[in-house]
């Protein structure tokens, strides 16, 4: 009986405050009683634990609604908002609501201040700032902003270990070779997968090369300015230009190849050659047979190759379907 006579009231309040203020809900069945700003802690305090349960339905149910009928999902954001104010520890509500509005609703900016009120409300909760990471990462291409979020998301215990790789990821395409290096330490240091220890110790060891390149690089340009020629070693540079020639994390060594006109790394270089002659001969199968092989070894079987050459770094070859990935 008092919960039947709870939602009598919460109706009547939800009317009256759509006849003094310029309703939005009226758009639809799901959000005839959707709570007004004004009244969302009256309406939750009169419903109880159930309120953020049936908001939570109503927003659900107008998603579907949209969905179905190809609508514009015009009124996400305040659906969502309404709901997060709600319960603002609701983790549902941001996960999905944030991507909803993204993606269908086209305006990120608006899932993002969602997700930040969630990172103030709900401070135990990596879900927010894994969130804010993810619309900057593929919606709105700000790299080092994503980084930061996915690297806070990182540091919560229960946060899926995709975070620490995204973080990674995100760094590395902002440019920020530091913060890319720092996430796959932490991945390395936290997670017991071997896999994954192998693939963070590997992505670590390929930024130092990096580095190292950059660094050989920027040297041989200014042994150029002042003698007048490239280098024709690296060991030209010492002690003038570096003290000493860095160790290549690989087991290679660092050379400056004159016809690639820059300092390569033995390792790095010949695994670039291998990667881009087996992406030939997979064009070369597709040509030939109308499909990309599910194998790497089918090029073998079919007389492309009398072998598939040795991974430089002795592991095997990533192969997705038609490309050969480093």
């Amino acid at each position: 009986m008092r919960i039947i006579v709870l939602i009598i009231l919460f109706a009547f309040l939800t009317f009256f405050f759509q006849q003094q203020i310029p309703p939005i809900y009226h758009h639809s069945e799901q959000l005839k009683y959707l709570p007004l700003s004004p009244v969302v802690d009256v309406t939750t305090a009169l419903l109880g634990p159930i309120g953020p349960d049936i908001i939570w339905l109503a927003a659900i149910q107008y998603y579907g609604e949209e969905k179905l009928t190809g609508g514009t999902f015009e009124f996400l954001y305040d659906v969502f908002d309404v709901l997060t104010r709600i319960d603002s520890r609701f983790d549902h509500a941001y996960q999905f609501g944030s991507i909803v509005i993204a993606e269908e609703g086209m305006n990120p900016a608006l899932a993002i201040k969602i997700l930040k009120r969630g990172c103030i409300k709900n401070p135990s909760s990596w879900i927010p700032p894994f969130y804010i990471g993810f619309i900057n990462y593929v919606h709105l291409k700000r790299f080092a902003k994503a980084g930061k979020f996915f690297e806070w998301a990182s540091r919560y215990p229960d946060a899926p270990e995709c975070s620490y790789r995204l973080a990674a990821l995100a760094f590395k395409k902002a440019e920020i070779r530091k913060g890319s290096v720092l996430a796959w330490s932490r991945l390395y240091e936290a997670t017991e997968n071997q896999n994954l220890k192998e693939a963070a110790l590997r992505n670590i060891k390929y930024l130092i090369v990096e580095e190292h390149l950059e660094l050989l690089n920027l040297r041989v340009g200014e042994f150029e300015k002042d003698k007048g020629h490239k280098p024709y070693s690296i060991r030209e540079l010492i002690p003038e230009y570096i003290k000493s020639i860095p160790e290549e994390p690989f087991g290679g060594e660092y050379r400056y190849n004159a016809k690639a006109d820059s300092c390569i790394s033995t390792i790095y270089y010949n695994l670039e050659h291998i990667v881009s002659f087996l992406n030939l001969k997979l064009n070369d199968f597709k040509q030939r047979f109308g499909y990309y092989p599910e194998r790497l070894d089918e090029l073998v079987a079919r007389g492309l190759l009398r072998e598939i050459p040795k991974h430089p770094l002795g592991r095997s070859y990533y192969y997705r379907e038609g490309n050969v990935i480093k």
